[in-house]
């Protein structure tokens, strides 16, 4: 099957699937304290705004339930999207394990829990718990959606076609927080799609690091593909 695959600048200091040569750790800690500080942004532009980030967050069974069903469709069109033969999503797929993958190889259930709860909530209440309740006001709900939505997917560029389905999982969060008008339904969505998501290219890339290690025996001799002998017999 030929795989389109969308021009992206690659990331300073990475080199394929093996993943970068140092800064592992210092990324994934880089990025667990940048969601948590985008808490931090959320309720200091909600003070400017005059919207309680968190206002609208009611804890209790039902919402957890809620968003735990309301995480199937986007984890169901997640499965499709690796499993599909379109040339561009393929593509895309490939982009963003051979991109982003790297960065999180090798990381533990533990971090990528950690980093998906705080991306849940530090995001969520950013862009749906401030953003997009404030600009229900002046503009009406449905246009404050579609609007934070496209801002959730510019946010999130990977390549164009990475916005873009970002943008529609954004038009989907912002739609359960306007359905509900419970703002934990979204978190706890984004939490566990964010989760499954990521151990998913961890789980790929570490297969493909380890398949890409193992040194095969060149045709006719005992000697591998860069003329040295194989490891079990040095």
């Amino acid at each position: 099957m030929r795989v389109w695959r969308e021009t992206v600048r690659p990331l300073p200091g990475w080199s394929g699937v093996t993943g970068p040569p140092t800064g592992r750790r210092s990324f994934l800690r880089s990025a667990i304290l940048f969601e948590g500080g985008l808490v931090l942004l959320a309720l200091a532009l909600g003070w400017l705004l005059g919207e309680t980030a968190f206002g609208t967050v009611e804890v209790g069974w039902r919402p957890l339930l809620w968003g735990a069903l309301a995480t199937l469709p986007p984890l169901i069109a997640l499965r499709w999207l690796l499993r599909t033969e379109n040339v561009h999503l393929a593509g895309l797929v490939r982009t963003v394990e051979e991109l982003i993958g790297p960065l999180f190889a090798g990381a533990s259930s533990g971090t990528l829990l950690l980093l998906s709860l705080v991306a849940g909530i530090g995001e969520e209440s950013l862009f749906r718990g401030v953003l997009q309740s404030a600009l229900a006001g002046p503009l009406g709900p449905w246009p404050a959606l579609l609007l934070v939505s496209a801002l959730f997917g510019l946010v999130h560029f990977v390549t164009a076609t990475y916005a873009v389905l970002a943008g529609l999982i954004g038009l989907y969060l912002g739609w359960l927080f306007l359905r509900t008008g419970n703002l934990l339904v979204p978190i706890v969505v984004h939490a566990i799609y964010d989760f499954v998501a990521l151990s998913l290219l961890v789980q790929r890339t570490n297969a493909e690091s380890s398949t890409a290690d193992i040194d095969v025996p060149a045709p006719g001799g005992t000697l591998g593909p860069t003329g040295d002998p194989p490891p079990d017999l040095l």
